[in-house]
């Protein structure tokens, strides 16, 4: 399960936001599922989080899993990883949009 919704994530920026909102919307289903100590479960996480490319989407993730009832178990430290590689493209393409802006007139 995780591996094609990494896929999904990985596709376009559209599909990095459709993997997000399919795991916010189906978390419950997904934790009975997984659970929360397994290597699925840890896959998925990181997975489902890290096909995003804003700073107020990592905010969003961050947000998510401090609310109630939603648990990172063992995802915890590849929901760190995402979250590090969202803010820094997040960071990368606000730097260089003007400067690709001007090379591609």
């Amino acid at each position: 399960m995780a591996w094609p919704l990494g896929s999904l994530c990985a596709s376009s920026d559209e599909g990095g936001r459709a993997t997000w909102n399919y795991f916010k919307q189906n978390y419950n289903r997904l934790h009975a599922k997984l659970g929360s100590g397994g290597f699925l479960w840890r896959d998925t996480v990181g997975l489902c989080s890290r096909g995003l490319r804003t700073a107020a989407e990592a905010q969003e993730v961050e947000d998510f899993f401090k609310g109630p009832g939603h648990v990172a178990g063992t995802g915890f430290r590849r929901l760190e990883q995402a979250l590090e590689v969202v803010r820094t493209q997040a960071a990368r393409i606000e730097r260089d949009r003007e400067a690709l802006s001007k090379f591609f007139q």
